[in-house]
This record gives structure tokens, C-alpha cells and sequence, in this order.
């Protein structure tokens, strides 16, 4: 099935019940326009991280007509209601046929990245900070179905006000009411009141790496290798709570037995302590170790969506044309994802690594495809010629830095 035709259809459908996605039913899009609502939504879903002006020429130069300004292209988008590009995202997802899974569960990994633009005061997402000064910082947390690398949700909150483990258990509580879940999780999400929603979630396991002094119980364990069952008590009295939490946040009924089963393994020269609800009998401690090595995948995809796809730059201060961006970002990063799917390389013979598509290649051969209307078979057949190298078992060490938005006069032309 060509994924792209897919998405085509989905929009197809979207554009003739138009006015439950536009601001001003009555009135949007209703006249003959160069640009109509499928044109435009077409457009946002494969821009880049050029000029407006260059991405209006790039979308726009094999049509009938000869030029579109900005502000035409900037008239039309505000017509446009988030909705849209959230229904597409969600109905686009639910087309996906036969969704590897992993002992009948779908595996996700769950975590959170910054996306700014630039300082606007009436942005819902404004941040001001004395050593980064003003920009609007969107923090999203994602839920990523690791084998089939499709975004499945997310969560938007302002930098500022963003609660990870909240937007977490929302996620999968809405996830797991379909089918079964495996959600592992980072360190950020650590801790007694995400353990014990996620034990209360059916349909819910999680795999989750805490911090070997998060309680002064799992501080004092031995350093060797364990698999436990343990048990805590949060009561009003108790001074476990984690990072210092209020008890007035604790949101279920008091006292609250919370039961996990925590596994220490080796990780080269480090330990690694993980909480999970998962069966012993089925998931011995070392096969969890290899379950969580797994949960890279999603910081790879937060590489390729930022980098390759260009969501570092919005072409705007507006939540409403940044939301629409982003989650074009989103659907474009499913779609590329899919068609990379159906690709099969040919089998190593005699070479010392195995090798998968380049994300970033593919995703700029969709663009050109969807905007020329290439062959199909044609593209697949270009991809498969933009490999690299798997290189595993290998260790970096990560040199985080905030990344600051590009002022609009200093964007490639």
C-alpha cells in the first residue's frame, strides 16, 4: 500500500467536510482560490526549514500559475484550526495494517523534548530566562511506538509549567484502552505515584529506570545484581514522597500500598536499577535490560524530527502556525517512516555491519516526490540507494546545550 495515496485520501475527505476544520465556516475557503484548503494543508505538511519565500517557490513552481505571495500563504493558514492537523495525525496512525508487536504488547517509549521559537509576550508558551533570555518553549512529551517508529501521542505544555509524569500517564491511560501496552520510560519519570498509576492503568506494563538514591531503601543496596519485590507505604505521614512532593499532589486514596519489582544489572561501568510490573516468569532480568537499550530509538527519532525534518525552525511567533508546523513534523515523520518500513535491503555478505536507511535522504526524496508527483516505485528504488552503517556497542558521552531559535533574518534564502 503507498502510504502517500493513503494520506491523500484522509485529506481528500478532510477538504470536503472543510468547514468543521476552519475558523470561519461560512466564509473559509469557499470561494475559487489558488490556494485551497487541501493545497495549503498539502504545503504545511512538507515545508522545510527555508525562507517562507523559498518553500512557497519550492511547493508551488509546477503550478498553473506563477506566484504566491507571502502573505497570501500567510492569510490562508489562519484559517486553518489546529484541529485539522490533529485529526489528521490521529486518523492517518489508525490506518497502519498489522503493527509489529513484542510477546502481544506494543512497545513504547516515552519521554519529552524542548521545541522554541522565537520570543513572542501573547504566546501561550512564552519563557523568559536570565541566561537564555525570551523564547517560546514548547515542552512535548511523546509516546513513540518504538517498532514500527510512529509517533502515537503527545502531550504540549509551556516549558515552564510542563509536568512529564502527568502528561505520561495521560497518554497511556488513553493508549491502553485499545490493546496492550509496554511503555518504558527514562529517569525523568521515576517515582511512587507514576508506579502506582501505571499498576491501576489495565492493559498498562511499564519498564521504567529510576535513580539508585531515589529512597534511602534502594540507596542501600547492595551492588550486585537483584531482582526484588518491593512494597512502600505513602500515607500523610510519610516522608517519601518524590522530590519532596506536597501531599495535597498525591491524587489517590490514603494509605496507598505501592508494589513494583525492581531489577539491578550490570551496564558496563555502571549500574542500572529498574522498576517494572512486568512478569518474572516471562521477562527474565537480562531480557529487560535489553527491552530498555531499546528505548534509544525514540531520542534517535527526536534527532531525525528536529534535524532532518527541520521542526528546530518555525516560520512564525504564533502558537497557531507553530502547532500546525509541528504537527505537520509529526505526520510527516509517521509517513517517511512507513515507506521506509516497506523497503528491503539485500542481506550483508561478507560485511562487518548491517546497514538501514538514511532517514534524513529518504525524507527529502518524499518531499520531492510529493511535490512532483514522482513514481512511486520510483522513489522506493531511490531510497534504497541512501544507506549507513549500524554501529553498535558503542558509548558517547552527551553534550546537551540549548539550542537557541534562529532569528528570521539569518534563515537560509
Amino acid at each position: 500500500m503507498n502510504p502517500i495515496e493513503v494520506l491523500k485520501s484522509i485529506l481528500k475527505e478532510m477538504d470536503n467536510n472543510k468547514k468543521q476544520y476552519v475558523v470561519n465556516p461560512q466564509k473559509d475557503f469557499t470561494r475559487n482560490r489558488k490556494v485551497t484548503f487541501y493545497d495549503m494543508m498539502w504545503f504545511l505538511l512538507f515545508i522545510g526549514a527555508n525562507s517562507m519565500s523559498e518553500e512557497i517557490r519550492k511547493a508551488f513552481n509546477n503550478k498553473d500559475f506563477s506566484y504566491i505571495s507571502d502573505a497570501a500563504i500567510l492569510k490562508s493558514r489562519s484559517k486553518i484550526k489546529i484541529l485539522s492537523f490533529k485529526q489528521l495525525f490521529h486518523k492517518f496512525n489508525d490506518t497502519l495494517e498489522k503493527a509489529k508487536k513484542y510477546k502481544a504488547y506494543r512497545v513504547l517509549a516515552v519521554d519529552g523534548s524542548d521545541f522554541s521559537s522565537l520570543y513572542s509576550a501573547d504566546s501561550e508558551y512564552a519563557t523568559i530566562s536570565n541566561q537564555y533570555g525570551g523564547a517560546n518553549r514548547m515542552h512535548v512529551n511523546f509516546a513513540y511506538d518504538i517498532l514500527n517508529r510512529n509517533f502515537l501521542d503527545c502531550v504540549i505544555e509551556a516549558k515552564n509549567k510542563a509536568d512529564e509524569r502527568k502528561g505520561a500517564v495521560k497518554m497511556l491511560t488513553t493508549l491502553a484502552e485499545s490493546e496492550k501496552i509496554l511503555a518504558i520510560m527514562d529517569r525523568g519519570y521515576d517515582g511512587l505515584k507514576v508506579f502506582e498509576h501505571c499498576n491501576r492503568i489495565p492493559n498498562l506494563n511499564y519498564l521504567i529506570r529510576i535513580r539508585s538514591g531515589m529512597t534511602k531503601e534502594i540507596k542501600s543496596l547492595p551492588d550486585k545484581e537483584l531482582d526484588l519485590d518491593l512494597k512502600f507505604e505513602v500515607s500523610a505521614q510519610t516522608k517519601r514522597l518524590p522530590y519532596r512532593m506536597k501531599i495535597q499532589a498525591w491524587d489517590m486514596k490514603l494509605p496507598c500500598i505501592v508494589s513494583f519489582r525492581l531489577v539491578k544489572v550490570r551496564l558496563k561501568d555502571k549500574w542500572l536499577v529498574l522498576a517494572t510490573n512486568l512478569p518474572r516468569q516471562e521477562f527474565s532480568a537480562r531480557r529487560l535490560k535489553t527491552l530498555y537499550e531499546k528505548r534509544w530509538k525514540i531520542e534517535l527519532a527526536f534527532r531525525d524530527i528536529k534535524h532532518a525534518l527541520g521542526a528546530l525552525h518555525f516560520h512564525s511567533k504564533k502558537d497557531l502556525f507553530n502547532l500546525q508546523e509541528f504537527f505537520a513534523h509529526l505526520i510527516r515523520y509517521n509517513l517517511t517512516s512507513r515507506i521506509i518500513c516497506q523497503i528491503r535491503l539485500p542481506k550483508p555478505k561478507n560485511l562487518k555491519y548491517h546497514y538501514e536507511v538514511n532517514f534524513k535522504n529518504a525524507a527529502q526524496i518524499i518531499q520531492d516526490y510529493c511535490r512532483h508527483a514522482w513514481d512511486y516505485e520510483k522513489i522506493l528504488e531511490q531510497i534504497k540507494h541512501y544507506v549507513h552503517p549500524l554501529r553498535g556497542n558503542r558509548l558517547f558521552q552527551r553534550n546537551c546545550r540549548y539550542i537557541y531559535p534562529v532569528s528570521f533574518n539569518y534563515w537560509v534564502a
